[in-house]
């Protein structure tokens, strides 16, 4: 390929970057609305999930201790996406809620031990499965 059209490219690359924001497309009312409901229902479980373990057996208090973790997780999530702390504006000058995504790495793994645990799996098995799931997201 000649030099000449490589450096035509590169032009075209400038020409075509993108811009500083001026104006960011921020959610909505009804946006607003559906994360404060989410981080309503997600306080209230992780509240009647500490109650739980409180009076549960040793047995059953694993499975109330994780789903009070995954729970708790999901919790502070919604809440930073709410107050406004968990995003950052990408291309196109949109919202972009990593704190979401924050939130899926560290409450997926506690959803498949919680499940591996209720299966009555060994401890292998549901390390293996997590690693397998915790795979893409690296």
């Amino acid at each position: 390929m000649p030099f000449a059209m490589l450096a035509g490219a590169s032009a075209a690359a400038k020409a075509l970057a993108p811009t500083a924001c001026t104006t960011i497309e921020e959610v909505g009312s009804t946006g607003v609305g559906a994360l404060t409901l989410g981080f309503l229902a997600l306080a209230v479980s992780t509240v009647v999930m500490v109650a739980k373990a409180a009076s549960a057996d040793a047995e059953r208090r694993k499975f109330y201790f994780c789903n009070t973790f995954i729970c708790g997780v999901a919790t502070f999530s919604y809440f930073a996406m709410l107050s406004g702390q968990g995003w950052t504006a990408i291309a196109g000058c949109r919202q972009f809620f990593y704190a979401r995504y924050v939130d899926w790495l560290i409450t997926t793994p506690l959803l498949i031990l919680d499940l591996g645990l209720v299966a009555g799996q060994d401890f292998v098995t549901i390390a293996a499965v997590i690693g397998a799931d915790s795979k893409p997201c690296v």
